[in-house]
């Protein structure tokens, strides 16, 4: 059975719901500024020829895939040099370029680079949910970037989407705003904060989001949740004072925030990477607050540990230069490499200043450190 709501086509099949507490409704929305596509559901690949089979328009012509979803649409670039670049879009999948409308859109340039932006309406996508396929009509913005380094042209394509659908949930006491990108894993962000996740683990509590929550119920984008304890969660061992920890699940790459209970934070077993936490120290006027990350890999199991970042190192980097004159490139780093940032009172501190001095005392040098 195939539904058409306005710009919104449900294809249904038969589905087993999965059973979760709450469900919420997720509304579209078409974003102001749109957001950037890390998944493989909406991309855009460069082909290095035209496909065979396909009418083109006249002229020297660069070709590209964009994906949405199952949906697969040939792109082709022209160069004009009153125009600028040219855009031409198999909206309808025939293979039939010299029949669309040529585009053009914004332009940017400086040297030996270039930019060039268009904004994309009624764009069909098709994208699995569940056992469900939803067939949308999406705003997209697609910015083709050209350079030239050492005599060779390098052309890259960016795809962002301004169809988002979003609603608001309350769990662990706070207030949530979830966010679905079409072919993705929804996200979670917390009233007032930036950070976008998909997972929140208080203790073994958790509440876990991926694009097995969204259905369709009803004619409507549904996204379903809980929070659960969670038994299979092994604890990993924290410093003290740590507030908040955030890791990417190797896999699907999802980012997950961790409060710790009692120096202890509570994951799946497996493999992650990208850690990020904080250590927050208070004092009677101040409130200090360190921000460590590491892109390493982390394995975790019930053995697992994240090391203390204290002691800080000072790693001194001399260039010795010609002219006897030697340059010092000082920074302040963690344990195992860990980049850090101070900050106080929410301001970033200053990284101090490191001052040479000879045997006698006189100062030879001051420079301002760098966290690493």
């Amino acid at each position: 059975m195939r539904l058409r709501l306005g710009c919104l086509v449900l294809v249904f099949a038969l589905t087993a719901s999965i059973a979760f507490a709450e469900e919420v409704t997720l509304e579209p929305v078409k974003a102001k500024n749109p957001a950037y596509s890390r998944g493989r559901e909406i991309r855009c690949q460069i082909l290095t020829e035209c496909p065979e089979g396909v009418k083109a328009p006249e002229g020297e012509l660069g070709w590209a895939n964009l994906r949405l979803g199952k949906n697969n649409m040939l792109l082709a670039f022209a160069d004009d040099s009153e125009k600028g670049c040219i855009l031409y879009v198999d909206r309808d999948m025939d293979k039939n370029l010299a029949e669309e409308e040529a585009l053009t859109g914004t332009s940017y340039s400086r040297q030996n680079y270039s930019r060039d932006t268009f904004d994309l309406n009624e764009m069909p996508g098709l994208f699995k949910v569940g056992d469900t396929e939803l067939s949308l009509d999406m705003s997209l913005r697609i910015i083709r970037s050209t350079s030239k380094y050492q005599g060779q042209k390098r052309i890259y394509y960016q795809v962002s989407t301004f169809t988002t659908y979003q609603g608001k949930i309350k769990a662990f006491e706070k207030d949530w705003k979830i966010t679905w990108i079409p072919g993705q894993d929804p996200t979670l962000q917390a009233s007032g904060t930036a950070s976008y996740i998909s997972g929140y683990h208080f203790g073994r509590k958790r509440i876990l989001l991926t694009r097995d929550n969204i259905s369709l119920k009803k004619e409507k984008i549904i996204c379903t949740f809980e929070t659960k304890e969670d038994e299979t969660l092994v604890p990993v061992s924290v410093p003290e004072g740590l507030t908040s920890l955030t890791i990417m699940k190797r896999g699907n790459n999802i980012w997950i925030n961790c409060l710790p209970e009692k120096s202890k934070v509570y994951l799946e077993e497996g493999d992650y990477y990208n850690v990020r936490y904080e250590i927050v120290v208070k004092s009677d006027a101040d409130t200090w607050k360190l921000s460590a990350s590491r892109s390493g890999a982390l394995k975790v199991d019930k053995n697992t540990a994240i090391p203390d970042v204290e002691p800080l190192t000072l790693e001194v980097t001399p260039t010795f230069r010609d002219n006897g004159k030697i340059t010092l490139k000082p920074s302040l780093t963690a344990q195992g490499g860990t980049r850090i940032r101070i900050y106080k009172n929410n301001q970033m501190f200053p990284a101090p200043d490191l001052i040479i001095k000879d045997s006698e005392g006189n100062e030879l040098a001051r420079t301002t450190l760098k966290y690493g």
